[in-house]
């Protein structure tokens, strides 16, 4: 909950941004940016790239057909990994 709060709080100071994408999307392409936010490809890229510098997503390893992907590996992690 903390972290998907902090994710909220950083993508509010950003214009155009949805923090809810990120806790439901946290792999995401600009496609899927464009396509959820109704926003052009310039546009989404901005919004991935301002993510990425407030440490909520990180690129990632490109994606089919070359598709620039960014993910949120803390919310990622959190999801993914036992506790003990």
């Amino acid at each position: 909950m903390a972290l998907r709060e902090r994710y909220r709080a950083a993508a509010r100071a950003i214009p155009s941004s949805n923090g809810n994408l990120v806790c439901e999307h946290p792999i995401v392409s600009s496609r899927t940016v464009e396509d959820r936010l109704g926003v052009t490809r310039p546009t989404a890229l901005k919004l991935l790239r301002q993510l990425e510098s407030v440490n909520v997503m990180a690129e990632a390893d490109s994606g089919p057909r070359g598709q620039r992907r960014y993910v949120a590996r803390e919310l990622v992690a959190a999801v993914t990994e036992e506790t003990p």
